[in-house]
This record gives C-alpha cells, structure tokens and sequence, in this order.
C-alpha cells in the first residue's frame, strides 16, 4: 500500500486493491483508507528510526509532496476544451492562468519532475531496506521516540512521558481527552497516537475503581492493557493496595502496640487492622468514606511522618490536623476530581478540604482509634481531644441562666436546622406539582421518593437499602390498628421501626406494579428493592455484565445484564446520590413555578437537598403536637436532645397557648 501510494496511486485504487476482502476493512470507505494508509506510513517512519536509517520524516510527511498534483490540468490538457482555432495561443494562456495561476514553465515542469522521480526512488529503497525489520513489534516498555516523530516524542517527553506504558497509564486514567495539558499534542494527534498503539496493542481499557481495600490480585483492572495498571508495590503517594510499607513503618512493631495475646483480630500490621476496622462498616459509601480518610492517613505516616500508624502520637494527630487543612507539597498530594483509582494522575485529595471535611475527617479517626483500642491491637487514641482549631465547642449538656455561651450555641444549632426544612408554602407547592409530571418510570419514582421521606422521615440511604423483605405486616390488636412497618437499620447500626400510611403504601404497591411486580405486597419477590431503576428504559450500551440505558426523558442509568444480554431492572435497587439527584431536579422545577409569586420559597428549594425532607417531615410532625419520644423514635434518634432541635414553635402560638393556661389561672 505504501508503495502505491509513493508511485501516485489514488486513495480510492489503493483501498480497492489492497484492503478489498480483507476481513474488518471497508473498501469502499476512504476514510478507513486513509488511516490504514497513514498506520502504514507510521509504522515504517517508526522502523527507520529504530534502525537508524536516514529519511524517517520524508515517510510520514513528503508522501503527499511527491506525488503529481491531482486536478490541475497542464495547459496542452485545458486547451481541449475549446475549437482549435477559437483562441489564440495568449488568450488560452491567460484563461489558464485566470483559473489556475501561472503555468509553470517547461524547464521548471520538467526540474519538478525529476524531483519527484528522485524522491519516489529514494522512498522506494527505503521501504525495501525496511521490509526486513518492520516486524518488529510494540511494547509496553518501547521508548516513544523509536516509535513517534522526532516533533511528536518530545512533546511527549515535556509532559514526562516517555515510553508506551506511560502514555496508555495517561489514557486510562483520562480517556476523553488524555492529552489535555500537553502543549503541541490536540485532538488530531491524540486520537492518531492512540489508535496507533491500540493498533498493536488492543483496546485501551479505562481503570478500574477497587472495592474498599481488597487484595492487589482482585484490583486489578481487566481489559486487554489491564496489565499495564501494575499490582506491583510502591513507596509512593498511591491507592493502599499498592503501597510499599516498609517493615519499620508497617506497625508490626508499633510503639503503642498491645500484646498480641490480648488483640482480638488477626492483624499482622496496621494495613491489616485498618482492613478489619472496614469490614465492620456494612454500608459501602461508609465504607468508602472510612477508606478515604484511613487511606490519607495511613498515606501520610508512611510518606510524610516517616512513623507508623500505631506509633503515632498527640503532637502527630495535631500535625495531621494542620495537614488535611493544606495538603502540602500540592503536587504529590492533591489531584483532579474523577481521576479513576489506580490511574497515574489519582491523588488522595482534590484541594484543601473545608471546615467541615476536617471534622469529619477528625470525628472518623477518632472512631477508628477508638475501635483499635476496643479489640485490643493498641492502647491508645492520638486523637482524643484533637479538635479543628477555632470550632464552636460542643453545646454543654445542661445549661443555666448563666451560661449564657451555651444558650447562644443551643439557639444556633437548633437555628441551622430549621434552616434546613422546605417552608410549608414550597412543600405543598412540591406535592401538587406531582400530578403534573408527565408519564414515565421517573416521575413515577420520583413521587413516590417525595411521599416516603415526606411521611417517614427516612434518609435517602435508607430509602435506597430498603427491600420487600424489610417490610412486615403487623395484624390488628388491642394495642393498634395494625398496618405496615418497615424495618430499619439506620445511622451508627440502631434499629427501629417505621409505620408506613395507607395512602403510602396503596402509592408503593401502585408503583411497583408499574415496575412489572405484584400490585400485592405479599407477593413481591423478598430481594426486590423499594425503589428501582425506571422501568420505561431502553438498551443502549451493553458492557461485561453491566448495561446503560436510557429512559424517553435522556436520563442514563446503569443495571445489570442478564445472561441473555436484556436489562434485569425491575428487581434492581438505586444509589442514594440517584434520589438526591432526582429531587433536586423536581425542586429545580418547582422553584422556576414559583418565582414571580414566592421568591423566598423559590430560593430555599434551589437551596433544598434531600436531606431537607427528613428535617422537614420531623419538624412537622413536632409542630403538630406529636411527642417527642415518638418523633425520635420514627427517626432513630440516640437521644431526645437531637429530637428537641425541632421544637420550634412560633412565637404567635406560644402565646395563644399560654393565654389558655393564663385564663384558667386568672
């Protein structure tokens, strides 16, 4: 093909002789063509320079150059068109030249053609003297410059990117637009590199994100350039599973290590312990964000503190402390969002984390110290007592008159709440623009979404957990009427029980139906989830196991594939992050209804989450009189203290009230 082209052959004879019944190639489509022919050319170009062969860049760049130019006839050619004797020999010159340009002159034609003709023939030997050594194949650990033009490689080389198993680590971790920040290198040439070295390599799989912190065997990634994101084990700023923990620092030999007879788990190092400590955590976005903040920390005593993780100390928890505030040097620590675990450019932080990610952070490593201590692998808590520095301290458990301080904290706190609940206006506004949804496993979703936490004051991730064998009927008795309830293991491992309303669940068996399910109960399946994934969907990408698809709205869901390569949807759960996105889109809606007559309305629901349901739903039911007990009882509150942050009786009904005792008294 090379030597066709080189010789003057058309795009279109060349794809016709050589990729004509070659199994995947179209002849008849020029631009796979023309990409076979520009592999070919690169391939050569790259051969010559490991060979060290003179004339690589006339390969990749000249082919054009030294072919006759197509579509400009010569004079003799353009004079055809008209009668022999209609124009004088000027005229036709000038008429050539109108539409052409200048007519080059013969002595110039013919210095032009044995031009080419040379550099037709030295490209010829060339591309014998390489026929012999192109086989040879690309690597991982090929050097780019011995397989990329000499402009191209040192673009590369400025980024830090020198062999083939950077660039694909490059790709996978950024596969939409891995070449963004590399001066020189654009679209064009990206997508050319990279089908330049799936051409020899296969199919660039993105990276993988890995379960909490399993073995590195089971978190490496699949596809057929898994490989290349390595299992292996570095002293680097890098996911757990890949960290090199010296012996010194892996805390086999903590300082404050308890006797190994007296440690109730099997953990050799701190690795090990933390591992365990996760484990416990059922949920799994607790469980990712425990990983996260033990990943950190665990990072920065090997990489940073030079200590382990048993042997730190209060001055370390403080130093930690100031750490998380401004991860420091920003270049080893921080990184950009999105960036695939496992990938080159993941880092554990995407900036200085805000107030509130320290003390959560704070509040998370306290726990796990606390756990350690409990099972007995060390004795003590470097971080009892670390608090971010300049933090309101924690309301006092009674207050006087006099404690004038804890009142003011007592009254913010209970303020941030009420902050946080939908104005009765903006809720009714919500639940009457319901019926207006149009059609569709959304919609259909997303009212029944607004009913639950709206009547039960549940949290999204509890909502998402729920499941038919969850629920239970409870027969009428003297103590109750009966009715459903649904079983909940909520926030810190409590349990309760949450009655359900009629009204709700005839909702709940409706919309189940709609999903293809039992309009009874007593008849869906034990496993099915409460909420799932709509049910009008249509297959758009099928994947290992895996399928996206899209519903008549645009929106995409991802659902596991049955064996026979259809959407196993109607038993499916949703992630919480699916609810809290649903509701602000139908909070969004509201909102933009509501604003030339309730601005303020319309401004807290832009401001809502869907966590303002549970606030709301809970203050509500303290305003209609429901005790208190009852009310934290229905959200699972440890303590009547938290439920107590909901009494926000309006001044006007206060005294109201009062003027009733008053009167008796008078």
């Amino acid at each position: 093909m090379a030597r066709g082209w080189v010789q003057g052959l058309e795009l279109r004879v060349l794809s016709e002789r050589y990729l004509a019944g070659m199994e995947g190639e179209d002849s008849t489509d020029l631009r796979v063509a023309r990409q076979r022919l520009q592999r070919t050319l690169d391939e050569l170009a790259a051969a010559a320079r490991r060979a060290g062969l003179k004339g690589a860049s006339t390969l990749a760049r000249q082919a054009a150059l030294i072919r006759e130019p197509q579509g400009v006839p010569s004079l003799e050619e353009f004079s055809k068109r008209f009668d022999a004797d209609f124009h004088s020999q000027q005229e036709l010159l000038d008429l050539y030249q109108t539409e052409y340009g200048q007519a080059p002159g013969a002595e110039a034609a013919r210095r032009a053609a044995r031009r080419r003709a040379r550099l037709v023939q030295r490209q010829l030997e060339l591309i014998t003297e390489l026929e012999g050594i192109v086989g040879e194949d690309l690597t991982l650990s090929s050097p780019l410059a011995a397989w990329f033009a000499p402009a191209i490689a040192d673009r590369l080389h400025r980024a830090d990117l020198f062999t083939v198993a950077q660039v694909v680590d490059r790709i996978r971790s950024v596969p939409r637009r891995w070449w963004s920040g590399i001066p020189g290198i654009g679209e064009g040439k990206g997508q050319r590199i990279r089908r330049f070295i799936e051409a020899h390599l296969g199919p660039i799989a993105a990276a993988s994100v890995a379960p909490a912190l399993p073995a590195p065997e089971a978190s490496a990634p699949g596809g057929a350039l898994g490989a290349i994101s390595p299992a292996r084990k570095e002293l680097a700023v890098v996911p757990l599973e890949r960290l090199h923990m010296p012996s010194d620092l892996s805390g086999e030999d903590g300082a404050f290590r308890a006797p190994v007879e007296r440690c109730a788990i099997a953990a050799r190092n701190d690795y090990d312990a933390v591992h365990t400590w996760l484990s416990t955590k059922s949920s799994e976005l607790t469980q990712a964000s425990y990983r996260r903040e033990a990943e950190r920390l665990l990072l920065w005593c090997v990489l940073q503190r030079k200590k382990a993780l048993s042997s730190l100390t209060l001055d370390d928890a403080l130093a930690y402390r100031d750490f998380i505030a401004d991860p420091q040097p920003a270049a080893q620590w921080i990184g950009s969002k999105g960036v695939p675990r496992f990938a080159p450019l993941w880092r554990p932080f995407a900036g200085p984390l805000k107030v509130s990610s320290q003390k959560q952070a704070l509040v998370i490593l306290h726990g796990l110290f606390e756990w350690l201590i409990s099972t007995g692998y060390t004795t003590i808590n470097p971080f009892a007592g670390v608090r971010i520095q300049g933090a309101t301290r924690p309301v006092a458990a009674s207050t006087t008159a006099a404690d004038t301080s804890g009142l003011e904290q007592d009254r913010a706190k209970r303020n941030r709440v009420l902050a946080r609940t939908l104005p009765t206006a903006a809720l009714k506004a919500v639940l009457e623009e319901l019926p207006a949804l149009e059609p569709g496993g959304r919609h259909r979703r997303m009212a029944l979404v607004l009913r639950f936490l709206v009547s039960t004051g549940l949290r999204i991730s509890e909502l998402a957990a729920a499941r038919r064998d969850h629920l239970e009927w409870i027969p009428p008795s003297q103590q109750g009427d009966g009715g459903w309830v649904l079983h909940v293991v909520g926030k810190r491992s409590r349990y309760r029980e949450v009655p359900l309303p009629e009204d709700l669940v005839h909702a709940l068996q409706s919309y189940l139906a709609a999903r293809g399910l039992p309009d009874d109960l007593e008849h869906v399946p034990p496993g099915t989830y409460l909420i799932g994934k709509v049910d009008d969907l249509v297959l758009k990408l099928p994947s290992a196991g895996r399928m996206e698809v899209v519903d008549a709205a645009g929106g995409i869901e991802t659902v596991t594939a049955l064996p026979d390569g259809t959407p196993a949807y109607r038993g499916d759960g949703v992630r919480p992050q699916t609810i809290h996105h649903d509701l602000q889109r139908l909070f969004e809606r509201v909102a933009q209804r509501l604003e030339g007559k309730d601005r303020l309305g319309a401004q807290r629901l832009r401001q809502a989450s869907a966590h303002w349901l549970r606030h709301t739903s809970a203050s509500t039911a303290v305003a209609a009189g429901v005790p208190l007990d009852v009310v934290g009882a229905l959200l699972g509150h440890a303590s009547l203290t938290t439920t107590s942050q909901y009494v926000h009786a309006e001044s006007h009904r206060v005294a109201k009230e009062m003027k009733k005792l008053w009167k008796q008294l008078s």
